[in-house]
């Protein structure tokens, strides 16, 4: 499960940033997933409800996620759009080589607190 260490990247960004700026609580973290990134969210989310108590700067904050749409091209047939299924296939020819072109965020947008 990558979502761990996924959630532990988060709280050391988290963490940093909040002394960086002088917060002593942290209330609300906002991160872009994008939904071919390969991250299961409910995994995330269950990772980060365990590791944010490890930090009283974070025992109290949130984590409100983005979902971002996949979306895909493909160069033989000029298929242009969004995309449930990952495996490179166009879902318009069929043809192998789909390039995945949005989806694959995985960012931490805002860090809120007092």
């Amino acid at each position: 499960m990558h979502e761990f260490s996924l959630a532990q990247n988060i709280l050391e960004i988290v963490i940093d940033s909040a002394r960086e700026h002088g917060l002593t609580a942290v209330g609300e973290v906002r991160l872009d997933v994008g939904q071919a990134a390969g991250v299961h969210l409910e995994a995330l989310e269950f990772a980060w409800k365990h590791l944010k108590t490890t930090s009283e700067l974070t025992t109290g904050a949130a984590l409100l996620i983005n979902s971002i749409p996949a979306h895909a091209a493909c160069a033989n047939c000029g298929f242009s759009g969004p995309v449930t299924d990952y495996i490179r296939i166009c879902p318009a020819c069929q043809a192998l080589g789909l390039r995945i072109m949005g989806g694959l965020e995985f960012m931490v947008t805002s860090i809120s607190g007092e």
